[in-house]
């Protein structure tokens, strides 16, 4: 039998570093953030995921490198103010309908310089701006353009890399609050089909998000939390100028830090930020894997849009499908699923929004997602989706209140189990009578709740279900 020096063992491993264990501290840091001033449904999101397991010193760490005034309030930072004009006499860089037709015809990149000129595809190359409208550098509402100064602060910004040329969406496209011509929607519709081009081809993908602007570090760490505590990873264009970039980097207020440095520094360490690393890598762009539905569908799925045809639309490029301008929300769902019939069926689980028209079992938008559960994928057919579930009858419904009903439940394995199933604030509110139709099924006893995974036994966490209505053929 082999023999063992225990005390040589022991003190040998007394140097060895050990796997931190980290327990989750979602509470401290939710009134931590909110305190610091961060909008309450980013404040509660991160700290269920990104920041769960995170102390109030490492949150310390972050914030005291953050050049913000006390009590600031995070929602209206803006990241460039207009300078130097007086009120209704801005000078204003606005390209020419010619400029954007020329450039639609090419599906080409219009450019602009520091001093206000426009370029379709510059051979010297160009930079694509992924920023927030709101921040600052959206378009004029009374379709004047981009101030002059806010351009110039932008190339301070950027010309130290070498960048002559931007490409914005907010000169480069039709856009803004007020109501397009025919020909500017025809041009917008146009120009969407373009951006995926455009944010590859770019030599930088530049992003500007008025918290990060104020951070005066290029910690790696440090970057991703106040990217997660901004505005810009919360609007759903940003999704597709992310994973598309060929090469992103994010301006801080101490200089630039490469999008893929942040990422492969998480990855490093999975084991101190693993929320945080998995959703800086679902962000990076990967050739290998592609964009897969279920990827958009948790990437966008909390992700704001003023447009509610946005929340479709911005899936486009993405994607790889043609937007036309005839969409509406409801069709463009439609070709969004579509594109990866196989893929969709896996999405039948994504709580939060409605059922869409067509097809019914798929959600309405990723927009407002509370819970998901990626499953295995089922056949798309004419009339539905086929796939094995497993099956409770529902046989009443014993109470009800706003957002919850608890529902008696009969199955292979359950005889008069009771369970507590919580409808998504969304659907009440856009699809009451979705619900009313379920209530109906119930009373004649055509009503069933589908699973992904047994109901028993309890556990901590809810899962995710589809209640339906067995379709019965008529005689």
């Amino acid at each position: 039998m082999a023999s063992y020096n225990l005390s040589a063992l022991l003190n040998s491993l007394r140097g060895y570093p050990r796997r931190e264990t980290r327990q989750p501290n979602n509470r401290a840091v939710k009134y931590y953030l909110l305190n610091k001033g961060v909008p309450t449904t980013i404040a509660w999101s991160i700290s269920m995921n990104e920041l769960c397991y995170w102390t109030e010193k490492e949150l310390d760490e972050v914030f005291n490198a953050l050049d913000l005034p006390a009590g600031s309030d995070f929602s209206s930072l803006v990241s460039f103010q207009k300078q130097g004009a007086r009120a209704g006499a801005a000078e204003c860089v606005k390209p020419d309908l010619e400029d954007i037709q020329s450039s639609a015809d090419c599906l080409g990149a219009l450019c602009v310089d520091r001093n206000g000129q426009f370029c379709v595809n510059p051979k010297e190359g160009f930079a694509a701006l992924s920023h927030v409208w709101s921040q600052g550098l959206g378009a004029d509402d009374d379709n004047r353009g981009l101030d002059k100064s806010l351009l110039q602060q932008v190339f301070d910004r950027v010309e130290p890399l070498g960048i002559r040329w931007i490409w914005t969406d907010s000169l480069a496209i039709p856009g803004g609050k007020r109501a397009l011509t025919l020909l500017e929607e025809e041009l917008k519709g146009t120009l969407i089909n373009a951006m995926a081009d455009i944010y590859r081809q770019a030599q930088h993908v530049v992003i500007l998000d008025a918290l990060c602007l104020r951070l005066d570090s290029t910690d790696p760490v440090k970057v991703a939390v106040i990217t997660c505590l901004g505005t810009w990873i919360t609007r759903m264009w940003t999704y597709q100028e992310i994973k598309l970039a060929t090469n992103a980097i994010i301006a801080t207020k101490s200089g630039f830090i490469p999008f893929n440095t942040v990422t492969q520094s998480l990855k490093n360490s999975p084991g101190k930020y693993p929320s945080l690393a998995k959703t800086f890598l679902r962000l990076q762009r990967n050739d290998e894997l592609g964009i897969s539905l279920p990827d958009a569908a948790i990437g966008c799925g909390y992700r704001e849009a003023w447009d509610p045809l946005d929340y479709a639309r911005a899936l486009f490029p993405t994607l790889g499908v043609e937007w036309k301008t005839n969409y509406d929300i409801h069709d463009a769902m439609h070709k969004v699923y579509l594109s990866q019939k196989h893929h969709a069926t896996r999405l039948a689980l994504f709580h939060g929004p409605p059922r869409a028209s067509i097809p019914g079992w798929a959600p309405a938008s990723f927009h407002g997602l509370k819970d998901v559960k990626i499953i295995q994928a089922g056949t798309w057919e004419s009339r539905g989706m086929q796939r094995s579930w497993l099956t409770s009858k529902v046989k009443s419904i014993d109470s009800s209140k706003p957002g919850a009903v608890i529902l008696e439940l009969e199955s292979e394995t359950l005889n008069g189990a009771m369970s507590l199933v919580y409808i998504s604030e969304q659907t009440e509110k856009e699809s009451p009578e979705s619900i009313e139709l379920f209530n109906k099924a119930v009373k004649e006893g055509t009503a069933y709740l589908l699973t992904d995974e047994p109901l028993v036994p309890k556990r901590r966490f809810c899962r995710v279900g589809l209640l339906v209505t067995r379709f019965t053929r008529a005689e």
